[in-house]
């Protein structure tokens, strides 16, 4: 058994792209002057594009601009539920 915390197939599903969407905007997020969401948005999409590619599979490409805003969603309001939470 693999002890990989990330794994391509992990991050096939939404809740690992999320979780790793939420970790690396809260890395870059003081590095890059744009809005955090967008920035959690562009690490969704080139997560998402980046699984497809590496599957090769090329058709669901386009379905990953959508499937971004849904795990940046979850990885942004995740983040805030977790600095109202601790002190």
């Amino acid at each position: 058994m693999s002890m990989d915390f990330f794994s391509w197939e992990t991050l096939k599903t939404i809740s690992g792209v999320s979780t790793a969407t939420g970790l690396i905007t809260q890395f870059i997020k003081d590095f890059i002057p744009i809005p955090t969401q967008v920035t959690a948005y562009l690490v969704a999409l080139i997560l998402l594009i980046s699984v497809e590619v590496y599957n090769q599979n090329y058709r669901n490409i386009l379905l990953c601009f959508i499937n971004g805003f849904i795990a940046s969603s979850i990885a942004s309001n995740t983040v805030a539920l977790v600095n109202r939470i601790t002190p």
